[in-house]
């Protein structure tokens, strides 16, 4: 999607200003906080949020801690696919930025084959494959890990206890999602009130 919109996205962005595609890679990439500090950060929201459901649920000792053990599990394995998805667009991003420099080389040089500019090297199209299929296997497995989560409602809950599980689920990841175009909205926002 990336080589489709990017020429077009190039074209109509303002002199000197990076293309929408490039903004996003950016903003999907730039750390918000110290990297041990979102860490923590992550790890602690992550525990409120499995003690929260737990709660909801009222389970038995033993039923919490086999939940609580694999809802644990759970989350190590998102942080570590989160590393990875963060990773694999670090690549993309560089990737990008060096099409962009071959789409501008391109113009310049009247899109003459055979023309590279000294120090510059050409984007290659099998290391942009591989950091494409990269992300691409991560997002699956990111999609599997939900599938994975709900896997042990199943295997440990009541029927009872798994429309509560669902229920929190849904609510809280509407939560999130309305919390996040808040912020998204407020950071948009030019004016003060807007």
């Amino acid at each position: 999607m990336i080589l489709i919109t990017a020429p077009a996205l190039a074209e109509t962005a303002a002199p000197g200003a990076s293309p929408p595609v490039m903004e996003e890679l950016d903003r999907l990439t730039q750390p918000e906080r110290g990297p041990v500090e979102k860490e923590e950060s992550g790890r602690h929201f992550e525990a409120k949020k499995r003690e929260r459901l737990l709660q909801a649920l009222q389970l038995d000792d033993a039923t919490r801690a086999q939940l609580s053990q694999r809802l644990q599990q759970l989350d190590q394995k998102a942080e570590d696919l989160r590393r990875q998805r963060k990773e694999a667009l670090l690549a993309l991003r560089d990737q990008a930025k060096g099409l962009r420099k071959d789409m501008r080389r391109g113009a310049r040089n009247g899109d003459r084959p055979g023309t590279v500019e000294p120090g510059v090297a050409p984007v290659d199209p099998s290391a942009l494959k591989e950091s494409l299929n990269r992300l691409y296997a991560v997002e699956e497995a990111m999609v599997g890990l939900r599938r994975d989560r709900f896997q042990a409602g199943r295997d440990l809950l009541t029927p009872e206890q798994q429309l509560k599980f669902l229920l929190f689920s849904m609510k809280f990841h509407k939560e999130m999602r309305e919390r996040l175009e808040r912020e998204h909205a407020g950071r948009e926002s030019p004016l003060p009130g807007h």
